[in-house]
């Protein structure tokens, strides 16, 4: 089956989306399929193409204008002019191919079409009030328009966890019959217990890890976390991955509460490197507000490290016997949780990760989808 994938993020860079569709995409290779990507950052990134996929890259986003009026008009030029008559499907992700969308309004388009939801833009314009005025009235305004049209005009709608199914049955009301549930994977070959860690380079050799990867922003509730080692013996160390608009405000937030040097900000790390930070902790800490399906979560149960995470989103009964879920998103909470597991040596049940979350049986199951709309 040739396969059509539009999605903004895919690496390199291996930031945002991007490791998620790409190794669908390589899985989905491995099981008789051919991809061809539309993907943005050109010129910063090149085309190419390797073993069954090819990475087209069209124009990357704007200052203020998103990728509504760059990279989004393109990928349906680029579809019309080059792609369309060798396709047997299209694999959309959220309200990345929102002018296709308007297309196949338009035209009738008949060929099978997947919209793949991760979150919805919806939830997050409800649950975010304070955004800039242009962000609020055009950017998230055509990226809800964008979904709401695409879940209605899809053969199929894969949603990553059920309270990204719920959001979308809320907010786009599709026809409940076409919207499946599949977990996000992980690549059980690149997480897993054996292997180098950095806890020596990062001096944490005699420390109790804490690790969080992810963005630093409100709804991460990253400084709820940073407060938490006020409750921890000064074994405990704080290992933080990841950037975002909220870094300079958490490192001044250490300061204040004199917590300096248990506290390591260690920035963005690259997706084939993230092994070695999962190695070094002891136990792996989200406490954000809301998510989708974190692939941070499968990826530290992969390595072996638990994990304790806020009840912000709803995973299958696999991943639910897998996580330590927080009652209340607090410091003394959070602190308590961490004491539990570290006291236990809590084991990772890590062959239930392996055989229900492993990238291959997550494509297999979506091509099951994909056979039913063919």
């Amino acid at each position: 089956m040739n396969i059509l994938r539009i999605v903004y993020d895919f690496p390199p860079p291996w930031g945002g989306l991007s490791p998620g569709p790409y190794e669908l995409s390589k899985a989905q290779i491995r099981i008789g399929n051919r991809v061809t990507v539309l993907a943005g950052e050109w010129p910063r990134q090149k085309s190419y193409s390797e073993d069954g996929l090819k990475v087209e890259r069209l124009p990357a986003t704007l200052p203020y204008v998103s990728l509504f009026l760059t990279y989004a008009p393109s990928v349906l030029v680029k579809y019309l002019f080059k792609i369309k008559c060798n396709i047997d499907t299209i694999h959309g992700h959220c309200y990345h191919p929102v002018f296709y969308h308007f297309y196949r309004k338009l035209f009738k388009d008949r060929i099978p079409y997947v919209l793949h939801m991760n979150i919805t833009s919806a939830e997050r314009a409800y649950r975010n009030k304070k955004v800039p005025f242009f962000t609020k009235y055009f950017e998230w305004q055509l990226a809800i328009e964008g979904e709401k049209l695409g879940c209605q005009l899809a053969d199929a709608i894969i949603c990553v966890s059920e309270s990204v199914r719920e959001e979308v049955l809320r907010w786009y009301s599709p026809a409940p019959e076409k919207v499946y549930t599949v977990p996000n994977g992980v690549n059980t070959e690149l997480f897993n217990p054996e292997g180098q860690n950095m806890r020596s380079k990062l001096n944490l050799e005699n420390s109790k890890v804490i690790l969080y990867v992810g963005r630093l922003c409100d709804r991460k509730n990253v400084n709820i976390l940073i407060k938490s080692l006020k409750h921890l013996n000064e074994d405990f160390k704080l290992l933080i991955i990841g950037e975002g608009q909220d870094r300079k405000k958490l490192i001044e937030l250490t300061k204040t509460l004199g917590l300096e040097k248990r506290v390591i900000f260690a920035g963005f790390v690259p997706y084939p490197e993230l092994p070695y930070y999962y190695l070094s902790a002891n136990v792996f800490v989200l406490p954000s507000e809301f998510e989708g399906f974190p692939k941070v979560v499968l990826e530290s149960l992969s390595s072996g490290i638990p994990v304790i995470s806020s009840k912000s989103f709803r995973g299958d009964n696999f991943l639910t016997k897998n996580v330590t879920w927080l009652d209340n998103v607090t410091p003394i909470e959070i602190a308590k949780k961490i004491k539990y597991i570290t006291e236990q040596n809590y084991r990772v049940n890590i062959e239930s990760i392996k055989n229900n979350y492993d990238w291959k049986s997550i494509a297999q199951r979506i091509q099951a989808i994909y056979r039913k709309i063919c």
